[in-house]
């Protein structure tokens, strides 16, 4: 993240490093994949799990039209500022094992 602040600080009226980012770890995922590995790494650390059932997004009962495909393309955010993160699931096993810790 000291890169982004570096950039804009060397070049702060180059309007190509502002903008709209998607930052988010690396891989894809459907919703139901992402419920799944939340459950699975919960149920490893002995905490709630459930069984998911994939369904199509057309299915799913929601006032707002959905996109068929929501990925999010952090492909911006490497080449302008060199952010890349971790593959999604290694911070959803870390985040769920974090919220199941005692306080």
């Amino acid at each position: 993240m000291l890169r982004v602040a570096a950039n804009l600080l060397a070049a702060p009226d180059d309007a190509t490093l502002r903008g709209i980012f998607h930052a988010v770890g690396a891989g894809e995922t459907s919703w139901a994949g992402f419920a799944r590995e939340i459950f699975a790494a919960s149920k490893v650390l002995g905490g709630a799990w459930a069984e998911v059932t994939d369904i199509p997004a057309s299915e799913y009962p929601t006032p707002a039209r959905r996109p068929a495909n929501s990925r999010l393309v952090t492909d911006k955010l490497a080449a302008l500022h060199g952010v890349r993160f971790p593959q999604w699931q290694a911070s959803t096993a870390d985040t769920v094992r974090r919220l199941l810790s005692p306080a």
